[in-house]
């Protein structure tokens, strides 16, 4: 049964509505006060995780400065397994890993980046970051 939400799947017992892993689209028309306006795509994902007695830990990074210029100290590196700089499309940015930090490109645009690293623990964790 559709809501009007878009959600189908119900846990009564637990009072809320689930639908795992869905893509939500919303568009939306903002006015300005002047009368100006845009029109836009919203996107928003939901990925409901269960939870396990097997699950690793979730270990996190200190990641600065943010925004960098060229170079980022990253904490907790020995726990890093792998680490990745991706562009705001997704393609995989030219990175130098050293002990504690992370070397762009002298070249690389400012922009919006997303630092990914994979833990030994086989977690994973994702941030923002700015060039400036």
């Amino acid at each position: 049964m559709e809501t009007k939400h878009g959600l189908r799947y119900s846990t009564k017992e637990f009072g809320f509505w689930v639908k795992p892993n869905i893509n939500i689209c919303y568009y939306a028309t903002v006015t300005d006060r002047s009368s100006c306006s845009v029109y836009g795509e919203l996107k928003h994902s939901v990925s409901l995780k269960t939870f396990g007695v097997n699950e690793p830990h979730q270990l996190n990074l200190i990641i600065f400065p943010n925004p960098f210029t060229h170079q980022l100290f990253v904490s907790n590196m020995h726990e890093v397994k792998t680490l990745q700089l991706f562009d705001a499309l997704g393609k995989e940015v030219k990175i130098h890993i050293n002990d504690n930090s992370v070397t762009t490109e002298p070249k690389l645009p400012s922009d919006m980046y997303f630092l990914k690293a994979q833990f030994k623990n086989s977690s994973f964790v994702t941030h923002k970051v700015l060039r400036e």
